[in-house]
């Protein structure tokens, strides 16, 4: 099956600043979009990422990290693993 992929990680633990950010800059061309609250260690921010353009503003909304991922014949399973590893380790 290809096409069109739609799916979204949600946890409400924190994740590590540095982990999303290299997530999100290495997630294959395929992946037109994402967007969502990202719950750091002080603060919440709300990422939007569209053709290529990064923009990350502070959240007032629910603490936890909820991204919705689109793409083109993408492997969500892979996608979702590299999110949760993310995860800051207690």
């Amino acid at each position: 099956a290809g096409g069109y992929v739609t799916f979204s990680f949600r946890d409400p633990k924190i994740v590590d600043e540095t982990r999303v950010q290299k997530f999100i800059g290495n997630l294959p061309w395929a992946v037109f979009g994402r967007k969502g609250s990202v719950r750091f260690a002080v603060r919440v921010v709300m990422l939007n990422v569209v053709g290529g353009k990064s923009v990350w503003t502070p959240w007032a909304g629910e603490a936890q990290t909820q991204l919705a991922v689109i793409g083109w014949d993408i492997n969500s399973e892979e996608i979702l693993k590299k999110a949760a590893s993310c995860i800051q380790k207690s």
